[in-house]
C-alpha cells in the first residue's frame, strides 16, 4: 500500500473501530470507580490482593465488596484495550504504510502509559495521578477516534478538498475532543473521592 490515495486495509479499519469502542469500557468503568470512590480498593498493582490480575476471582466481590468488583473490572477493561491495541499495531505493521504504523504505535504506547499512570496512582496513592489518569483516558479516546477517522474510506477525498472547508472528520474531531476532555474534568470536579 504505497500509494497515498489507496484506502486503509479493511482489517486495520475494523481494528481501529474496535479500539474506539473498547476504549469506552475502561473510561466508563473508570467513571464508576470514581463515583464509588473505589480507586484504592486494592493497595497493590499489577496484582489484585496479591493475586494475578487475570486470575483474580472478581465475581465473588460483587455483593460483598462492590468497590473491588468495580476497580477490578476497570483493570480488566484496561487489559482488553491493551490487547486490542496490540492487535491493531501488529496488523498495521504487516499491512500498512509508515504513517499508519506510526499512529498505531502511538496508540499502543499511549495505552501502556495510561496503564502505568493508573498503576502508579494505586502504588503511590496520589490524587494528582488519579486526575492525570482520568484526563489522559479522555485524550486516549480522542486519539483513537482521530485515527479511525484518518482510516475512513472518505478521508483521502475529504483531505483533498480545494476549498479547505471544515470536513466531516475535522468536524467530528472538533466535537469529540472537548467532550472527551470535559467528561474527564467533570468527573474529577464533581466526585470528591478518587
Amino acid at each position: 500500500m504505497s500509494d497515498p490515495h489507496e484506502t486503509i486495509h479493511p482489517t486495520v479499519r475494523r481494528l481501529a473501530t474496535a479500539t474506539c469502542v473498547v476504549a469506552l469500557l475502561p473510561i466508563s468503568m473508570g467513571a464508576l470507580v470514581t463515583t464509588l470512590g473505589a480507586g484504592m480498593a486494592f493497595a497493590d498493582w499489577p496484582s489484585s490482593d496479591g493475586q494475578n490480575m487475570l486470575l483474580y476471582p472478581w465475581f465473588r466481590d460483587f455483593a460483598d465488596h462492590p468497590e473491588k468488583f468495580v476497580e477490578h473490572g476497570h483493570r480488566l477493561a484496561g487489559v482488553l484495550i491493551g490487547l486490542v491495541s496490540i492487535a491493531l499495531f501488529a496488523t498495521a505493521l504487516v499491512l500498512e504504510r509508515n504513517w499508519v504504523k506510526t499512529f498505531a504505535a502511538i496508540i499502543l504506547v499511549s495505552v501502556v502509559v495510561q496503564g502505568a499512570i493508573g498503576g502508579a496512582r494505586v502504588l503511590l496513592d496520589q490524587r494528582i495521578l488519579a486526575m492525570t489518569h482520568s484526563l489522559t483516558g479522555g485524550a486516549f479516546f480522542s486519539l483513537c477516534v482521530v485515527f479511525r477517522l484518518l482510516c475512513s474510506k472518505g478521508w483521502p477525498r475529504w483531505n483533498q478538498q480545494p476549498d479547505r472547508r471544515l470536513t466531516p472528520p475535522a468536524a467530528a474531531i472538533v466535537a469529540i475532543t472537548p467532550l472527551a476532555w470535559s467528561h474527564s474534568i467533570f468527573s474529577e470536579v464533581c466526585c470528591d473521592t478518587f
